[in-house]
C-alpha cells in the first residue's frame, strides 16, 4: 500500500464541505491509522481498503524513530501538504484550529490504534511492546515554499530488540513499503557503531540512517548482527540497522529491560477517550 495514499473525501460528515475540519480530522487519521498497520509487520500482508481520491492529497510523508540503548524509540509521523491554492490553505486553517480545540481526541483516536498494531508487531516478534505519550500537531513551515504539516509523536516502548550490547532495530517494520515520497530514519544513541544495514541507506549521518522510497523498496524481515570494536565505520548489507556500544557495552539486559517494562506499565494507564465519530 501506498503511505501517500489521497486524502479520502468520502470521510466527510454528512454534506460537509472538503474544506470543513471535519473532512480533514477523518481523513487525517485513516492515513496514520493505514501506514501503521503496513508498517506493523503481521499487517504488511493484509488486505487494507483503498482510500478514494479527495480534494487534497499528502505531498510527503516523513517517518523517524530516534531509538535509545533500551530499545525504545520516540516516533515522529509527518504529512506534508502544499498549501498551493486558497481552498487546501483554508482546509488547512480549520484542521490546525480543530486540532488545537479537540487535541484530546486526536490523540485519543490515535492512540487506540496504535496500541492495536503495536500489539500485532509485539506477536509478531514475541516482544513486549507498549504504547505511550502520544502528542499532535498541525503547524505550517517554508520548505521549499509553503507547506502545511500534521505530525504525530510516540513512545514506541520495545520497538528495537536489545542483547548483550547490541541494539537491533527493524523486525517491527518487516514489509513496511515507501513511495518515492516518503522516507524513513532511524537513528541511535552515541557511542555506538554500525553493524549491518539493509536495505543500503539512501542517507547516512553520524547517528542515523535514512531509507527513501521506491529504491529502498522493503525492510526485511530477518535481522543478523556481527559485533566489531569501534573505527572507520563500514557499511554490510545484512538485515535491519543494527548497533553496537563503543567501547564499552550498554549494560542492559532482556530480564532487566522487561522488569522496567512492568514498571512502567503499572505507572502509565492504559485507557485512552472515547473515539469521536
Amino acid at each position: 500500500m501506498d503511505p501517500r495514499t489521497h486524502l479520502p473525501g468520502r470521510s466527510c460528515r454528512g454534506g460537509a464541505a472538503p474544506s470543513d475540519a471535519s473532512c480533514w480530522r477523518a481523513r487525517v487519521l485513516a492515513i496514520v491509522l493505514t501506514l501503521l498497520l503496513v508498517s506493523s509487520g503481521v499487517g504488511a500482508a493484509a488486505e487494507f481498503p483503498a482510500f478514494q481520491t479527495g480534494d487534497v492529497e499528502t505531498d510527503r510523508v516523513v517517518l523517524e524513530a530516534a531509538v535509545d540503548e533500551n530499545g525504545d524509540a520516540r516516533w515522529s509521523i509527518e504529512y506534508r501538504v502544499a498549501l498551493d491554492d486558497q481552498n487546501t490553505t483554508e482546509a488547512f486553517e480549520s484542521l490546525q484550529q480543530d486540532i488545537e480545540q479537540n487535541t484530546s481526541d486526536y490523540r485519543g483516536q490515535f492512540a487506540s490504534r496504535m496500541e492495536s498494531t503495536v500489539a500485532a508487531a509485539e506477536n509478531a516478534t514475541g516482544r513486549e511492546m507498549a504504547v505511550e505519550n502520544v502528542t499532535v500537531e498541525a503547524r505550517t513551515s517554508p520548505l521549499s515554499g509553503e507547506y502545511g504539516i500534521i505530525r504525530y509523536s510516540f513512545d514506541w516502548v520495545g520497538f528495537a530488540a536489545v542483547s548483550e550490547g547490541q541494539i537491533a532495530a527493524g523486525d517491527a517494520l518487516a514489509g513496511l513499503f515507501l513511495d518515492a515520497d516518503t522516507e524513513l530514519t532511524i537513528s541511535w544513541p552515541d557511542g555506538y557503531v554500525v553493524n549491518v544495514v539493509d536495505p543500503e541507506p539512501d542517507r547516512e549521518g553520524e547517528n542515523s540512517v535514512t531509507w527513501t522510497g521506491p529504491a529502498s523498496s522493503t525492510l526485511a524481515s530477518h535481522r543478523s548482527c556481527s559485533v566489531r570494536k569501534a573505527g572507520p565505520r563500514r557499511w554490510a548489507r545484512s538485515s535491519a540497522s543494527c548497533c553496537s556500544p563503543a567501547p564499552a557495552s550498554s549494560g542492559t539486559t532482556a530480564a532487566s529491560r522487561r522488569r522496567g517494562l512492568a514498571r512502567r506499565r503499572r505507572a502509565v494507564p492504559r485507557s485512552v477517550p472515547s473515539q469521536p465519530r
